[in-house]
C-alpha cells in the first residue's frame, strides 16, 4: 500500500512537472497567429490562443473556445462581403449546375446581363449522367464562370467510396505542393479538371478574355472542387490573383493546414458561407491527434436563422472560428440544410428553370432564437495585408510521390483477357476510354469491345482473369448491331459481365435483346469450333 501511494505522488509530481514546462514553453507567445497551432515536439506541447485570457497556454488548459491554429486568430478581410453577388449570382449559378443542358441553359439566361453558357461537363455513372460543372461568360460584368455541382463523379458507388474515403480522410499531394486534400476529393476534381478538360478550356477562355475576372462557385462537394481548381490556375500562373473570386456554398473541409494556407496567401477574395445547421461543411471531422488533420480557410459567412431577404448573418473572422457554425454539437447540424441555399432547393430550382417565385422557406427551421453576434477584441485584430502571397516555384515544387486514383491515360486504349467458368471459351476484351466534345458539352465515355477467341492461343497467360467483368459504357449514339465475330456497342449504363460463359447485359435500352442474343449466337459458334 505504501508503494502504491509513493508512486501516485510520484506520477503526480511528474505530471505537474511537465504541465509546469507546457505553460512555462505557452506563455513566451504574446499574440495569437504567433501561438495558435504552435508545438515542441520533443516535449509534446501544443499551445492555442485564449481569447477570454488574451494568453497563450498549453492544450492541457480547458480554454473555451479557444484558436488552436494561425488561420483561426481573427483577421480582417481585404475584401468585403457583397450579399448581392451571392443571392443573385451565386445562387442561380450553382443551382444551374444541378439540372441537365436545358435547365442549366433556362438558369442562365435568368441572370441578370449578358450571361452565356459556353460548355457542360458530364460523366456517365450507373445512375444515369450527371452534371460534373460548367464555364460561362457574363459579358455584363466581365467575368468567365466556373461553377462546380455538388455531385462526386466516378464509376464506383457513390456512397460505398464516400465512406471508405472521404470520412476517414484519406488524403492526396495536391499538385506537387506540400498541401494534401482529400483523397475522395481529389480524385473527383481530377477527372473534371484534366480527363473532361475544364482546366484547358479555362485556360483557352483566358487567353481571349484577357481583362476578365474569373469566378469559381461552388456547391457542397463542388466547393472543394472551386478551391482546388483556382489553386491549381494559380500555381501555372494563368490567372491573376486580384481577378479571382473563390465563392462556395456548404463546402466541405478539402485540405490540410499546408494546403489552407496557400488560399490564405493566394487568393484574397474568399468566402465560405454556410447555412444554419448544415452538416457537409463539419467533414471530413478534426481528430485530435491526426498529424495531418483537414481544415477550413477563412472567410466563413454564417446564416443562422434562414436566408430570407433582409437576415442575419455573421461575417466570420477565423478559419474555424468558435464563435460560427463551429459552436454547433453534432446533435444540432443535419443534411437538410446543404440543399437549400437563399431559400432555393437547388435540385428543384433547377428543374424549375430558377423561377424566381419558388422558394422553400419551410425547411428554414432553426434550433436557435437569438444568436448572439461574434465578438472580437478589435485593438488585438490586423488588418490582411494588401501584398499578396508568392506563389510557388514549379521548378522548385516536389514531385507526386502518390498517383491519383484516375490518372490521365498515356494510351486511350487497353486490353485485358478474361477468361470464363468454361475452360475453352475465351474472350477478349478491349476497354476504349475517350471525352467526346461538342459546342455545348464534353462528356466522359467508356466503350467496351468483346470478341470471342478461336483457340487458346490467342490468350496470355499471364493475363487471364477470373473476376467478373463490370465495365460502365455510356453513347448518345445509334446502336449498331455488332458483327459476326466481335461483338461491339455503344449503349447507355450498360454493364458487361461474363458469367458462365455467358454475357449478360444489364441495361434499359431497346438493343438489349438484340445485342444477348448475337453474342449467345457467337458464343455457339466458338464453342462448334473448339
Amino acid at each position: 500500500m505504501r508503494s502504491v501511494l509513493i508512486f501516485v505522488i510520484y506520477f503526480n509530481d511528474v505530471l505537474s512537472t511537465v504541465g509546469n514546462y507546457a505553460e512555462q514553453y505557452c506563455s513566451q507567445f504574446t499574440g495569437c497567429e504567433s501561438c495558435a497551432g504552435r508545438h515542441h515536439d520533443r516535449e509534446f506541447t501544443e499551445c492555442v490562443w485564449c481569447p477570454i485570457w488574451s494568453s497563450c497556454v498549453s492544450t492541457a488548459v480547458k480554454c473555451r473556445s479557444g484558436y488552436r491554429e494561425s488561420v483561426d486568430c481573427p483577421l480582417l478581410s481585404s475584401t468585403p462581403y457583397n450579399e448581392t453577388f451571392a443571392r443573385v449570382f451565386g445562387t442561380p449559378l450553382i443551382a444551374a449546375a444541378q439540372g441537365t443542358y436545358l435547365q442549366m441553359k433556362r438558369c442562365i439566361s435568368n441572370i441578370p446581363g449578358d450571361v452565356q453558357l459556353l460548355k457542360r461537363f458530364a460523366i456517365q455513372t450507373p445512375t444515369g449522367e450527371r452534371t460534373d460543372g460548367y464555364v460561362a461568360v457574363d459579358h455584363t460584368s466581365q467575368a468567365i464562370i466556373a461553377s462546380f455541382s455538388s455531385v462526386a463523379s466516378g464509376d464506383k458507388l457513390f456512397y460505398t467510396h464516400f465512406n471508405a474515403e472521404f470520412f476517414t480522410n484519406r488524403q492526396a499531394q495536391f499538385e506537387g505542393s506540400d498541401g494534401l486534400v482529400n483523397r475522395y476529393l481529389y480524385d473527383s476534381w481530377y477527372k473534371l479538371w484534366y480527363i473532361l478538360g475544364m482546366e484547358e478550356t479555362l485556360r483557352n477562355l483566358v487567353s481571349i478574355y484577357r481583362n476578365y475576372e474569373i469566378w469559381f462557385i461552388g456547391h457542397s462537394l463542388g466547393g472543394a472542387k472551386a478551391e482546388m481548381s483556382v489553386l491549381s490556375m494559380l500555381f501555372k500562373r494563368l490567372i491573376s490573383q486580384k481577378k479571382v473570386r473563390l465563392l462556395t456554398f456548404g463546402a466541405t473541409r478539402v485540405g490540410d493546414m499546408s494546403f489552407v494556407n496557400l488560399i490564405e496567401a493566394l487568393v484574397p477574395y474568399r468566402f465560405r458561407i454556410v447555412h444554419g445547421r448544415d452538416m457537409v461543411p463539419r467533414y471530413p471531422r478534426i481528430f485530435d491527434g491526426e498529424w495531418t488533420p483537414p481544415h477550413h480557410h477563412r472567410y466563413e459567412v454564417w446564416y443562422p436563422n434562414g436566408m430570407r431577404p433582409g437576415a442575419k448573418y455573421f461575417v466570420c473572422l477565423g478559419a474555424e472560428d468558435p464563435q460560427c457554425s463551429t459552436r454547433l454539437s453534432p446533435w444540432e447540424i443535419r443534411a437538410a440544410d446543404n440543399d437549400v441555399y437563399f431559400e432555393r432547393s437547388m435540385q428543384h430550382w433547377a428543374e424549375s428553370y430558377c423561377a424566381d417565385n419558388v422558394y422553400y422557406p419551410r425547411t428554414h427551421a432553426s434550433l436557435f432564437a437569438n444568436i448572439p453576434e461574434p465578438v472580437y477584441d478589435m485593438s488585438s485584430i490586423r488588418t490582411r495585408q494588401p501584398t499578396l502571397g508568392k506563389i510557388p516555384s514549379t521548378s522548385t515544387r516536389p514531385s507526386i510521390t502518390e498517383p491519383p486514383l484516375f490518372t490521365k491515360p498515356t494510351s486511350r486504349e487497353t486490353t485485358t483477357y478474361y477468361k470464363t467458368t468454361s475452360s475453352t471459351a475465351y474472350f477478349k476484351t478491349t476497354t476504349y476510354l475517350k471525352t467526346t466534345s461538342s459546342m455545348r458539352d464534353t462528356t466522359l465515355f467508356i466503350r467496351t469491345t468483346t470478341k470471342p477467341l478461336l483457340t487458346t492461343n490467342d490468350v496470355s497467360t499471364t493475363s487471364l482473369a477470373d473476376s467478373t467483368i463490370t465495365t460502365a459504357a455510356t453513347t448518345e449514339e445509334e446502336f449498331s448491331t455488332p458483327s459476326s465475330t466481335t461483338s461491339e456497342y455503344w449503349s447507355t449504363s450498360t454493364v458487361l459481365r461474363a458469367e458462365n460463359a455467358t454475357i449478360v447485359l444489364d441495361n434499359r435500352d431497346n438493343s438489349t435483346e438484340l445485342l444477348m442474343q448475337k453474342v449467345k449466337e457467337d458464343l455457339e459458334k466458338t464453342r462448334a469450333l473448339l
